[in-house]
């Protein structure tokens, strides 16, 4: 491997390290070739802060880039349909910083612009490891990519998001940050104007079957976003995706939100002193387990029209509400999915409910939950129905559960201690 003092416009195309230093680069480096190995050994590359690429590489596979210090660039490094990719100890800021009073761009349509610490576009069986993504437009972005191994980056401290995911499937993510991913976050929650749509983590356009695991994203507008319609409302489902153990605590809006997707299952998050713990509107087959929600401001679980879900064995306390269902119609998304009309068919099992204001509500016609509708709007949808409340613990609550209008609902074996204005009110 030989040792050189990196230029502008640089074509790599064999084994090179880069003597230690700050230069400045603002056409950036190309890798040319594949199977080779980019050692950086903490060399700085340097952009103009308005534009370009720092590192980018088109079709190559096994091509190592690691240790390089890179800043000022629309993009640190970019790599586009490449296969066995490792990027690994690299150090990517203020990429894209310039471009936030022009906005921050779509994430449904990503480009080769996008700004961010690194851009993936058909990227497959590669590792992203260990790398600093802080303090620009977004951390990573990933895009029609395949079996990716995340694991490891600090992506927190970026106005847009940590990680963007569209299309992307079959891929791990585990001990990342992201934490503090807003434009505008300051202490109290009453007085923040963080925008809602900024995420620690990002899924859009049928993000499918990937595993986020030991991942913070703490402070941030939304912890985990899930979009499962297009701007369009086009439906692109985000399905089967696994969320294990993550932490998505004192987010101003939410810790997860997941809207319109199918089959995606939470076990043993932690979403405390967040606006909600899970945000869910017009989703089906989601599973709720082993979830520690403590302290939020709305509700350990919200859930508008949404079918077939399952929460059980987890931990509701000192929220607002525990779990908060309810009915509304929607005209534009229930042309898309019908079937999601109302709140049916919820399993709610093996719970703990201590100290929330009201530990369960299910309500028909309600926006947001908690406030009826207008009378030319209200029966216009079915009523909810179908949900078993079985064997949960309903302790020291104002009330324990409330149902308002709902039809068919079995409250079977559960045991209610301490609840101030009553154990069940209809």
């Amino acid at each position: 491997m030989k040792t050189i003092q990196p230029t502008d416009q640089m074509i790599i195309t064999e084994d090179t390290r880069f003597e230690p230093g700050t230069y400045t680069l603002p056409t950036g480096i190309t890798i040319a070739e594949s199977g080779i190995t980019l050692e950086g050994n903490g060399a700085r590359i340097i952009g103009n802060g308005q534009s370009g690429i720092g590192v980018r590489l088109n079709d190559r596979h096994n091509v190592t880039l690691r240790n390089l210090q890179i800043s000022g660039f629309t993009q640190g490094i970019q790599a586009i349909d490449c296969q066995d990719l490792t990027i690994q100890n690299c150090k990517i800021r203020e990429c894209g910083i310039k471009l936030i009073s022009q906005g921050l761009g779509s994430p449904w349509h990503p480009s080769e612009f996008t700004p961010c610490g690194i851009f993936l576009g058909g990227v497959s069986q590669s590792l992203i490891v260990n790398n600093d993504l802080q303090c620009q437009s977004n951390g990573c972005v990933v895009i029609s990519c395949r079996s990716l191994t995340v694991k490891g980056n600090v992506a927190s401290h970026n106005p847009g998001f940590g990680f963007i995911l569209n299309d992307t499937a079959d891929s791990y993510f585990k001990d990342n940050q992201a934490n503090h991913c807003s434009t505008k976050m300051i202490s109290h929650q009453a007085q923040s104007t963080a925008p809602e749509d900024s995420a620690g983590f990002l899924l859009v356009n049928s993000s499918a079957n990937n595993t986020f695991k030991a991942n913070e994203a703490r402070l941030c507008a939304t912890g985990f976003r899930l979009e499962g319609l297009s701007p369009q409302d086009e439906a692109v489902p985000c399905s089967g995706n696994r969320f294990i153990a993550n932490d998505a605590s004192h987010c101003m809006f939410g810790g997860f939100s997941d809207f319109h997707n199918p089959d995606n299952h939470y076990l043993e998050n932690g979403v405390n002193h967040s606006g909600t713990g899970f945000n869910l509107k017009g989703v089906s087959g989601v599973t709720l387990e082993n979830n520690t929600l403590i302290g939020n401001n709305r509700a350990g679980i919200a859930a508008e029209n949404s079918i077939h879900c399952s929460a059980v064995h987890n931990t509701l306390q000192d929220n607002r509400f525990g779990i908060l269902l309810w009915s509304r119609p929607d005209p534009k998304t229930q042309s898309i999915h019908p079937e999601n009309n109302t709140s049916r068919f919820w399993n709610i099992r093996n719970n703990t409910f201590l100290r929330n204001h009201t530990a369960i509500r299910i309500a028909a016609d309600q926006v947001a939950g908690l406030t009826p509708l207008s009378a030319n709007l209200a029966g216009l949808c079915p009523k909810p129905h179908d949900h078993e409340i079985q064997q949960n613990v309903i302790s020291d609550n104002r009330i324990g559960i409330q149902t308002h209008e709902a039809e068919r609902t079995v409250i079977k074996d559960n045991q209610f201690e301490l609840n101030l204005l009553g154990d069940i009110k209809s």
